[in-house]
């Protein structure tokens, strides 16, 4: 099963109760909505779950984040998971590489005012994620 969130403004809900009530025949209840002005509170979402059959790398998650973008981000025992709404990219440690992410235990992840992700690992210190060409920046504590 995909994990998808589906989500639904008071607007299309009131235009989709319109369309019923005049395909039924019923007499129509006019409402004046301001779809300019949604909150959050606004939106109804939907959750399903996401497996390791879908492409996440590991079944144990220490922690999930959605960035700025909506891409929502899994910290796994394998590595960072990006999960865009349809796939997955997984960021793994590579040997030799210091641009890859300094270690697979992901424990945090935190994105900051600035839009910056920020990866906390077991064994590798902290990592910024450069969105640009999605490589990691480690500082060793």
């Amino acid at each position: 099963m995909k994990f998808k969130l589906v989500y639904f403004n008071c607007s299309q809900i009131l235009l989709l109760l319109l369309t019923i009530l005049l395909i039924a025949g019923l007499p129509l209840l006019l409402v004046l909505a301001d779809s300019t002005k949604l909150s959050a509170a606004d939106y109804i979402t939907r959750f399903e779950h996401l497996s390791i059959e879908d492409g996440l790398s590991q079944s144990v998650v220490f922690s999930i984040l959605q960035d700025r973008y909506g891409y929502i981000w899994f910290g796994t025992q394998d590595g960072l998971n990006r999960y865009d709404g349809i796939d997955f990219t997984v960021f793994n440690r590579i040997l030799d590489d210091a641009t890859s992410i300094s270690d697979n235990t992901i424990s945090t992840i935190f994105e900051d005012s600035t839009g910056t992700l920020w990866v906390g690992t077991l064994n590798g210190g902290l990592n910024r994620f450069n969105e640009i060409d999605n490589t990691f920046t480690s500082f060793q504590f």
